[in-house]
């Protein structure tokens, strides 16, 4: 068996809309359109679902589902392109 190294990014993308504090988009639709998307950039990804929280800038916590994705096969460029396409989903 021969192992080879690749280059692996890690993406975490939150899918709470930043102003309503609330999940607009439902988890497996986003999942599709990213999934989606990174295959069109000629990538392989696996994608985890999470949950991640944060707090704003006054203090208020919020909780909310998360996507994990490694994206593997790719450049710094590609991922660029993909983090930037990501968020006009």
């Amino acid at each position: 068996m021969k192992f080879e190294n690749i280059e692996c990014y890690k993406l975490t993308v939150g899918l709470n809309d930043k102003d309503l504090y609330a999940q607009i988009v439902g988890t497996n639709d986003a999942e599709n359109q990213i999934r989606n998307l990174i295959v069109k950039n000629d990538c392989g990804c696996t994608i985890s679902h999470s949950i991640g929280a944060w707090a704003d800038e006054f203090g208020n916590v919020t909780k909310e589902v998360s996507l994990v994705i490694e994206v593997n096969g790719t450049d710094d460029f590609t991922i660029e392109n993909i983090c930037d396409e990501i968020k006009v989903l």
